[in-house]
């Protein structure tokens, strides 16, 4: 597969680097030098010192014979006129622009293509409906519910269970006697991907993936995401809180919405009790515009007891959508300290996501890893999705959508010839859900997840379907 990508910034080298170690054929262009430059002595992968919005560089990147365009250049306009001008002089790629303004967003979404864009991604809104996730399914750094939670993975300190620390996986399951997979183990600060035949030391950071009752059964009951959210406390009117407080309302004025149960409803027409803190004052009126059913504050958190005094403790669930992340990190672990129920906190970027076990929050979530997790999904083939990275290693928990075409539909696991490095996690099969063995059966509409090394999706594509991008 062969992708071109115009912009070297944070996001395009990341999903540049990406691309790359999934085998993907990646030309990347930039027009400012020293970003070039960077990239070029980065990344594996040919790197071009030009416009992106020029057609002749363009044809010398070879856009002509690529499967995708992907523009992510600094404006929402550069963008989409790139898009543009790739969809009417090269027939073949399939288009993605990354756009931040909701009017152009809301017109990708309205219809299957415009102005030659195929496909939009929104980083705030990304961002935003990872954060609402995380709300409504309890994300953590010990738990994360998979499948709307009929699959979770978790995660425990071997020391802390004396049947794991000197045995080896095979006797840890034949032991507990359960339906339950030990897909991965961090020893040394790296993660493995164990065999049968690995032995557990004390040190070791053993995950567990199985059905949620099973898990509880072994590792006792997990902290279970709060029934309700009543009372919502965001900090930063920025255009992330923005969403997330339209999610929010929306959720909880539709009873029949999924993620309506959250809410505790105080009539027919309201939803959980928002606030939104800035320091900003204009921010802060543009808020009280947009929103006139919530309060605002207009407020320096730096302040002595701020936070405390605008009910941080009483909450149900503190958001730290600023554009600084260290603030946001520092403001949600203060607010947890202070009583919050749960607390979650926007990342720039990926460099603080190693520190989430340790800083007890409810939920990091990385405004570059959201946009490149969007982008992936939609450029990689046989309907691959990403269900979770892990900060130890180039490891994926990925999902895979079984075909009437799929070369695997009606194959046994161990028939499929899932590479070493690989191994199947679970399959759903309509309501049901299970742990695989070489003899289960993939049938037309399964869902398979995978555990994998990064350099193995190519091969993941193969075995499981030619499709392209949706």
């Amino acid at each position: 597969m062969k992708i071109v990508i115009v912009g070297a910034g944070m996001v395009g080298a990341s999903i540049a680097r990406e691309l790359v170690e999934e085998k993907k054929d990646v030309i990347l262009i930039e027009k400012d030098p020293e970003k070039a430059r960077f990239a070029s002595n980065a990344l594996d992968c040919l790197v071009l010192n030009e416009d992106g919005i020029d057609p002749e560089a363009l044809k010398r990147a070879g856009t002509a014979e690529a499967d995708w365009f992907i523009s992510l250049m600094g404006a929402d306009e550069a963008n989409i006129v790139a898009c543009g001008i790739v969809s009417s002089a090269f027939p073949k790629p399939r288009t993605i622009a990354r756009v931040r303004s909701s009017y152009y967003g809301s017109l990708g979404s309205a219809s299957k293509s415009f102005l030659g864009v195929d496909h939009v991604v929104n980083p705030e809104i990304e961002a935003a409906q990872t954060i609402l996730r995380a709300a409504r399914e309890g994300i953590s750094g010990e738990m994360l519910p998979l499948q709307d939670a009929r699959i979770r993975l978790r995660s425990i300190p071997a020391a802390e269970d004396p049947r794991f620390p000197g045995r080896t996986i095979q006797e840890i399951r034949k032991a507990v006697g359960l339906e339950f997979l030990i897909p991965a183990v961090v020893r040394d600060g790296g993660l493995t991907l164990p065999a049968g035949d690995f032995e557990i030391r004390e040190e070791d950071l053993v995950y567990l993936l199985a059905e949620p009752k099973v898990l509880d059964e072994i590792l006792g009951p997990a902290a279970e995401p709060q029934a309700e959210i009543r009372k919502v406390l965001i900090v930063g009117a920025t255009t992330v809180a923005e969403r997330v407080v339209e999610g929010l309302l929306r959720s909880g004025q539709d009873s029949k919405h999924p993620w309506s149960r959250l809410f505790s409803v105080f009539s027919k027409h309201s939803g959980p009790e928002i606030t939104v803190i800035d320091d900003n004052r204009e921010h802060a009126k543009r808020f009280a515009h947009r929103f006139p059913s919530i309060s605002i504050v207009n407020r320096d958190l730096v302040e002595e007891d701020a936070l405390e005094r605008e009910g941080a403790g009483n909450a149900d669930l503190v958001v730290c959508v600023t554009q600084a992340q260290s603030y946001n990190i520092l403001t949600a672990r203060l607010a947890k300290e202070l009583g919050a129920r749960r607390a979650i906190a926007l990342l720039v970027n990926n460099s603080f996501l190693r520190l989430a076990p340790k800083l007890e929050l409810d939920a990091l979530v990385s405004m570059r890893s959201v946009v490149s997790s969007s982008i992936l999904n939609i450029v990689r083939k046989a309907n691959i999705r990403t269900l979770h990275a892990f900060h130890e290693d180039d490891v994926e928990l990925v999902e895979l959508s079984i075909q009437e075409d799929s070369p695997a539909s009606g194959r046994k696991v161990r028939d499929l010839g899932i590479p070493k490095g690989a191994l199947a996690a679970f399959v759903l099969h309509g309501s049901s859900s299970s742990i695989p063995t070489g003899e289960t059966l993939v049938h037309p509409g399964d869902t398979v997840g995978i555990l994998t090394k990064k350099g193995l999706i190519e091969k993941l594509e193969e075995i499981f379907g030619g499709r392209r991008g949706r």
